[in-house]
C-alpha cells in the first residue's frame, strides 16, 4: 500500500519548509483557543535572535539633516550610511539627500509622526519612483535612531524606538549618531488625527558631510552671512580689509628680515679679515664650513 505524505514536494526533497501545514494550524489555532495566546507571535522574530547592525565606521559616508518648525531651529540629524551593507539602497539614498537633487529631501515635510514607532518625510515633488529599492534582509529596525527608505523610494523613515514591524516595508541605509536628544524630543511632540505633527516640520537643508557633521554647504555660509546681517558689498569690503591687513603683516616681516640682514652685513664690515672670513663662511655653508677651513688652514704650508 502507497503511504501518503502531506509534504510538499520542495520539502520532501530536502529544501526547509517556510510555511505552515494546514495540520499545523489547526493545532496553532487550538493552542490559541485554549490559552488565549497564538504560537505564530512566539515565533515572531526577535530582535534577540536577529543579527546587530553594523559597527561604527568613521570612514562610512554621512550625511546630515536640519530640520526646522515654524520659525525655530530644531537641530540637526547625523546620519552615518551602510553604503557597504546595502550598496544599492544607499546610493539611492544619497542621491536623495544631495544637495540641488531634482529628487531632494531638502525642503520636504514629516507627513507622518508615530511616536514610539517613527518619523516619516521625503515625499517630493520631484521623485519619478522606479524600480523597487533592492531588499537586503539582514539589516532591521532594531533601536531608535534606525534610517530607511521605503521600497518604492519615495519615504525616508527614522524610527523612535525599535521597530521590526517596518522592516517588510522600509529597506535600512543606516543610523543616526548626531542629534539623540533631538530624536527623543520629536517623539514628544503631539500629532493630529492623521498622525502629522500640529506644527509643521520641515527639512530645510541636507546633504553630504563628515563623520563629525560640521561641513557648512554653501547655502549655510550664506545663511550665516544673512544672519550676521552682512550684505554682498559688506562681504566684500572686509575681504578686502582682511587682505590688506596680511600684505601689511608680509611686508613688515620682509622689512624686519631686511633690517636684521643689512645689522649684520654693516657689523661684517667692521670686523677684522679673519673673523669676517669665518662668518661668511658660517652664513654661506652652514657649520660644515668650520671644519673645512680649519683643515685648509692646516694643509697651507705658510
Amino acid at each position: 500500500m502507497t503511504r501518503f505524505c502531506g509534504d510538499a514536494v520542495g520539502v520532501r526533497a530536502g529544501r526547509p519548509k517556510n510555511f505552515a501545514t494546514g495540520k499545523e494550524r489547526r493545532r496553532d489555532m487550538e493552542v490559541f483557543q485554549r490559552t488565549g495566546r497564538h504560537p505564530d507571535l512566539a515565533r515572531g522574530p526577535s530582535s534577540d535572535a536577529l543579527p546587530s547592525l553594523p559597527e561604527r565606521d568613521l570612514n562610512r559616508q554621512h550625511v546630515f539633516f536640519d530640520l526646522r518648525q515654524g520659525q525655530e531651529t530644531l537641530g540637526r540629524l547625523l546620519v552615518e550610511v551602510f553604503e557597504d551593507a546595502a550598496p544599492l539602497a544607499a546610493r539611492h539614498f544619497l542621491n536623495r539627500c544631495r544637495e540641488g537633487s531634482s529628487e531632494g529631501l531638502q525642503g520636504t515635510c514629516v507627513h507622518r509622526l508615530l511616536p514610539d514607532l517613527g518619523l516619516f518625510f521625503g515625499t517630493s515633488r520631484g521623485h519619478r519612483g522606479g524600480a523597487a529599492v533592492r531588499r537586503y534582509p539582514g539589516l532591521h529596525h532594531l533601536a531608535a535612531g534606525v534610517v530607511s527608505i521605503s521600497r518604492g523610494g519615495e519615504e525616508v523613515a527614522i524610527t523612535l524606538a525599535k521597530a521590526l514591524s517596518l522592516d517588510p516595508t522600509h529597506q535600512v541605509v543606516g543610523r543616526v549618531h548626531g542629534g539623540a536628544e533631538l530624536l527623543a524630543r520629536l517623539n514628544r511632540m503631539r500629532t493630529g488625527v492623521d498622525d502629522m505633527p500640529f506644527q509643521r516640520i520641515t527639512v530645510v537643508a541636507s546633504g553630504l558631510t563628515d563623520n563629525q557633521g560640521t561641513h557648512e554647504t554653501l547655502a549655510q555660509a550664506a545663511a550665516r552671512a544673512a544672519r550676521r546681517g552682512e550684505t554682498a558689498e559688506q562681504a566684500k569690503q572686509r575681504l578686502e580689509a582682511d587682505s590688506a591687513v596680511a600684505r601689511e603683516a608680509v611686508k613688515d616681516a620682509i622689512q624686519s628680515g631686511f633690517g636684521q640682514k643689512r645689522k649684520a652685513l654693516e657689523a661684517l664690515a667692521a670686523a677684522p679679515p679673519a673673523a669676517r672670513r669665518g662668518v661668511l663662511d658660517t652664513m654661506m655653508l652652514g657649520g660644515s664650513s668650520d671644519s673645512d677651513s680649519g683643515s685648509d688652514d692646516d694643509g697651507d704650508p705658510s
